[in-house]
């Protein structure tokens, strides 16, 4: 029988993710099912466990934009808070990209946000020819770079 939540509980796992020590382990909690983790599913939006009110969405969002080089472990993070057609992320992640504000790990998801966020079909078909791409072959990353 799964425990039902508290919102001590919510209220301590927002506290968590703000924290940059305790992000990780707040986002995992929060968003079990995203398996952001996971190489092979970290663009799947989130089902949450937990039902987030819009101050603590809010103090998330601020948590985000604090960030001044955006990790790996902040994909999670974008996925608790995003919402359909969000400009301030947006804005935020090209921001990022432009002065090269974020670690290798990740750098095509944030980079597949900017696509969805904005809707462009180019940048889009971008995405998908580096997806398609086996990095196991000689000269891939090359040919990541040339895209």
């Amino acid at each position: 029988m799964k425990k039902k939540e508290t919102p001590r509980q919510r209220i301590w796992l927002v506290s968590c993710v703000v924290d940059s020590i305790t992000r990780l382990e707040g986002i995992w909690e929060l968003s079990p099912e995203s398996h952001f983790a996971s190489a092979n599913n970290y663009r799947e939006t989130p089902t949450r466990k937990f039902k987030l009110n819009n101050t603590q969405r809010s103090k998330l969002r601020e948590a985000l934009f604090e960030i001044k080089i955006l990790t790996y472990e902040d994909i999670g993070l974008i996925n608790l808070i995003i919402k359909k057609k969000d400009k301030q992320i947006l804005d935020f992640l090209i921001k990022k990209l432009k002065e090269n504000k974020f670690t290798k790990l990740g750098d095509d998801f944030f980079m597949e946000k900017v696509a969805e966020l904005s809707n462009r079909d180019d940048l889009k078909e971008i995405i998908k020819k580096i997806d398609n791409l086996n990095y196991m072959d000689d000269g891939a990353t090359e040919k990541a770079n040339q895209i």
